[in-house]
């Protein structure tokens, strides 16, 4: 398996974009339960679909043996059986009026200035990892499989060793562990 090939920026508006996600994503993911909820689908995960940068609710996953609530139907997708609104009914179009509404947040992944989104090799896609480091200040982007070298803006973004990007990992990691012994 090969190495990670590791990118880091210091640029604020980057930064502040990939951290904006975290809580963005966490706030999607509330209203998302709170409406599957009130739909009559607690403690449900939702499948999201999607295309180009709108990704939203599809449908809940049907349950071998669940009854079809009124105003829903099951469609096959995505490689299962889905229950989704029924449109031609009052309550499917009520209903898929509230899943419209819950529109996914855009993966940050997708917009970083000076960094591909993906990597198509051998016919496999790959995505990068991404998380913001040195409490908050600098993020980080990991490849598992590494972009051509000029696909990367060299202004915005640093490539660096292995061993620097698990040192502050792992001094992180040791300050959260020592943060949570304190209490």
């Amino acid at each position: 398996m090969a190495d990670l090939t590791v990118y880091r920026t210091r640029q604020p508006e980057t930064v502040a974009l990939a951290a904006s996600y975290t809580e963005a994503y966490k706030a999607w993911q509330a209203r998302v339960a709170e409406t599957l909820t009130d739909l009559g689908f607690p403690e449900r995960e939702p499948v999201v679909a999607g295309a180009l940068l709108r990704y939203g609710v599809a449908g809940i996953k049907h349950q071998d043996g669940e009854m079809i609530p009124p105003g829903w139907r099951v469609t096959w997708m995505y490689d299962q059986d889905l229950l989704v609104p029924d449109r031609r009914t009052k309550a499917g179009k009520a209903a898929g009026a509230r899943l419209e509404q819950l529109e996914m947040p855009t993966d940050p992944r997708r917009l970083l200035p000076g960094m591909p989104a993906e990597v198509r090799i051998d016919g496999h896609r790959y995505n990068p990892g991404m998380a913001c480091r040195e409490n908050d200040s600098a993020l980080y982007v990991t490849w598992k499989h590494a972009p051509p070298a000029d696909w990367v803006d060299t202004v915005i973004w640093d490539r660096v060793p292995l061993s620097e990007y698990y040192a502050v990992v792992e001094a992180e990691d040791a300050a959260q562990d020592g943060g949570e012994h304190r209490g």
